[in-house]
C-alpha cells in the first residue's frame, strides 16, 4: 500500500502543471540557444570560405608582383615599363600612327551651320 501511495503523490508531483511548464520553457530555451549557435556557426563558414578565397587572391597577387619585380630587374624590363608609363622613344626611333578602317585618315571636320557663323563673327 505504501508503494502505491509513493508512486501517487511522485506522479501528482511530476504531473504539476507549473513543473511542466518549468520544463517545456527549459525545453524552449536550449533549442533557441541551439538554434543561435547553429546560425553563428553558418555565419563563421561564410566567413572562413571568404577569407580563404580572399587569402588565395592575394597569394596570387603575390606572385604576380614577384614576378614583375623579377622583371624589372632587367634592363628590357625597365625600359618596358618606361615606355608603358612614359611616352618616350630611343633616339633615331620612328613613330608610326596606325588607324582604324572606319577613319579616312583626313583632317577635316564637319562644321555646323553655328559654328560658321561664329567663326564668321570671329
Amino acid at each position: 500500500m505504501l508503494d502505491f501511495q509513493q508512486k501517487r503523490k511522485l506522479r501528482s508531483w511530476l504531473y504539476n502543471r507549473w513543473l511542466l511548464i518549468f520544463l517545456g520553457l527549459l525545453v524552449i530555451l536550449a533549442i533557441h540557444s541551439s538554434w543561435n549557435v547553429y546560425q553563428k556557426q553558418r555565419e563563421s563558414e561564410a566567413l572562413l570560405s571568404e577569407a580563404k578565397l580572399q587569402s588565395e587572391q592575394l597569394q596570387n597577387r603575390e606572385q604576380e608582383l614577384q614576378a614583375k619585380i623579377a622583371d624589372m630587374q632587367t634592363p628590357a624590363g625597365q625600359e618596358a615599363e618606361i615606355r608603358a608609363k612614359f611616352n618616350v622613344a630611343k633616339p633615331n626611333e620612328n613613330v608610326v600612327v596606325v588607324l582604324d578602317d572606319n577613319s579616312t585618315g583626313s583632317a577635316s571636320t564637319t562644321v555646323s551651320f553655328w559654328q560658321k557663323i561664329l567663326n564668321f563673327f570671329k
